[in-house]
């Protein structure tokens, strides 16, 4: 297996990085994605997550509103990283799970995150992609400042 990181602030690119890739053959494992996954009606880390912050942050159908939640951990640093607490470590046993499926056989794995972190890995991740705007860009409330200094 082959692992590259792709990694790029809000609105840099990653994601049409990341098609570019997966058409050409990568398999794509999306934090994102797996967020989501991880976050679904009746899941234990939206248990936990409701455990926390409380019943105020699901919808009437037992999905979780985002909105939510942001409103509740941004702006609070105590709160950010209770959240934090709950969500990076499920994802990051998650993605390790989707990883090592793919461990012994010849797939390019790109593994797209805003931030890549070390941790014990089935493959060497090969090479690390910032994806990054050419020229200040806005999309809806996102802004990409330009490219890295």
């Amino acid at each position: 297996m082959i692992e590259i990181g792709l990694t790029g602030g809000i609105g840099s690119g990653k994601s049409t990085v990341a098609r570019a890739l997966v058409a050409r053959g990568a398999t794509l494992i999306d934090a994102d994605a797996v967020v989501r996954d991880l976050q679904a009606p009746g899941s234990p880390v939206l248990a936990d997550m409701v455990g926390v912050f409380g019943d105020d942050i699901l919808r009437s159908d037992g999905s979780l509103d985002r909105a939510k939640v942001a409103g509740v951990v941004f702006g609070d640093a105590a709160m950010l990283a209770r959240l934090n607490d709950i969500v990076h470590p499920a994802v990051i046993n998650e993605m390790t799970r989707r990883r090592t499926l793919l461990a012994d056989s010849d797939a390019t794995v790109l593994l797209d995150c805003v931030v890549t972190a070390p941790t014990t890995r089935p493959a060497v991740v090969i090479a690390v992609v910032a994806a990054a705007c050419v020229e200040p860009t806005t999309f809806g409330t996102a802004t990409c400042a330009g490219p890295l200094e």
